[in-house]
C-alpha cells in the first residue's frame, strides 16, 4: 500500500525557522497569547515578538510628549502656582461619551453616562457634594463589575502579548477620570467656597473662551485669508490684543513707524479683474482645504 503525506503550502510571509531557515507554520498560542510557530523540518518551535505593538506604544508616547498633553498643566502650575485651575466640564462630558458612546449597552455604562450629563448642570457646592455622593454610590453598586478581568486563554485574539486585562477598560477609564479630576481639585473649583471667598459665580466651562476669543481669531483669519504664515501670526496677535481689558494700539506705534519708506511701489502684475484667474489663491505653505483658509464655492449670497 502506497502512502504519501501532503502538507499545505507555506505562505511567502510565513516566519522562517531560526535554525534551518525553512518556512514555519502556525501552531496555536502561548499562555500569554503570543503566536507560536513550529518548523516541520527540524521540529523546533518559537514565538514571534510583536515589535509593531512595542513601536506603536513608543510612538504614542512620543506624540503625547510632542503635543504637550502632559506638560501644559505642569507649565501652568509653574507659571501660576497659587491660581486654582478648573477643568471644562463640557469637555469632561465629551471625553466620557467617547469612552461610553451615546448608547452604552450595560447598565453601569448608562448610569455613569447619566451622571456625566448631570455634571454640567452643577452650579453650587451643595450640588457638587450631592453629585460626588451619587458617583460614590455608583462605585459601590458596580465595584465588582469594574474588577472583572479577561485572561489571554479566554480571548487569545485580543491578547496582544498580555496575560490578562480589564474586561471593561473603557468603563474604568471613564470612572477613574472623574475620580482623578476630583482628587486634583479641578472638577469643582468653580464652586469651591475657598476659591470664591464670597465672590462668584465662576464659569465651569470654556464656552466664553471658545465664543469670545477663539471664534474672534478664527473669524479674523477667515476675513483675511490668503495671508502668509507670518502675517497670520501677526493678525492673530492683534485680534487677541484688542480683546484685552484696556487695549491701546497707539501706544505700540513709535515715531519710526510714521516715516516714509523709500522704495519702488509694488507693481500690479496680477490678473485682470473679471478674468477666470482673478481668484484669491492661498499663499505658499497654507493648506487650501483647511477650514477658513480655502477658496469658497457654493450658493452663498444667492436665493433659491
Amino acid at each position: 500500500m502506497l502512502t504519501c503525506s501532503m502538507s499545505k503550502n507555506k505562505s511567502s510571509r510565513a516566519r522562517r525557522c531560526p535554525l534551518c531557515g525553512r518556512a514555519m507554520r502556525r501552531n496555536g498560542f502561548t499562555g500569554a497569547g503570543s503566536q507560536r510557530w513550529r518548523c516541520d523540518g527540524c521540529r523546533s518551535s518559537s514565538t514571534a515578538r510583536r515589535d509593531d505593538s512595542r513601536r506603536m506604544a513608543e510612538f504614542r508616547a512620543f506624540l503625547a510628549w510632542v503635543t504637550g498633553k502632559e506638560s501644559m498643566g505642569e507649565a501652568a502650575e509653574r507659571r501660576w502656582m497659587d491660581v486654582p485651575v478648573q477643568r471644562c466640564l463640557v469637555h469632561v462630558l465629551r471625553n466620557t461619551r467617547v469612552d461610553l458612546t451615546n448608547r452604552p449597552r450595560g447598565e453601569a455604562g448608562r448610569e455613569l453616562l447619566g451622571l456625566a450629563r448631570r455634571l454640567v448642570r452643577v452650579t453650587t457646592a451643595d450640588e457638587a457634594a450631592a453629585w460626588l455622593k451619587e458617583l460614590n454610590d455608583w462605585h459601590g453598586r458596580h465595584d465588582d463589575h469594574l474588577k472583572e478581568r479577561t485572561v489571554a486563554k479566554q480571548d487569545p485574539m485580543h491578547a496582544r502579548g498580555r496575560k490578562w486585562w480589564w474586561t471593561h477598560e473603557r468603563l474604568r477609564r471613564a470612572y477613574f477620570r472623574l475620580v482623578r479630576l476630583n482628587r486634583a481639585g479641578v472638577l469643582f473649583a468653580f464652586c469651591d467656597p475657598a476659591v470664591l471667598k464670597g465672590g462668584g459665580p465662576l464659569p465651569s466651562a470654556t464656552n466664553q473662551l471658545e465664543g469670545g476669543v477663539n471664534a474672534v481669531v478664527k473669524r479674523a483669519l477667515d476675513h483675511h485669508r490668503g495671508l502668509s504664515e507670518e502675517h497670520m501670526r501677526r493678525c492673530r496677535e492683534w485680534a487677541i490684543y484688542m480683546l484685552t481689558e484696556q487695549p491701546d494700539p497707539m501706544a505700540l506705534v513709535t515715531p519710526e513707524h510714521w516715516r516714509m519708506r523709500k522704495g519702488k511701489p509694488a507693481g500690479n502684475d496680477g490678473p485682470m479683474p473679471g478674468t477666470m484667474t482673478a481668484v484669491q489663491e492661498p499663499t505658499d505653505g497654507v493648506d487650501a482645504y483647511e477650514s477658513g483658509f480655502g477658496i469658497r464655492k457654493g450658493w452663498a449670497g444667492r436665493s433659491t
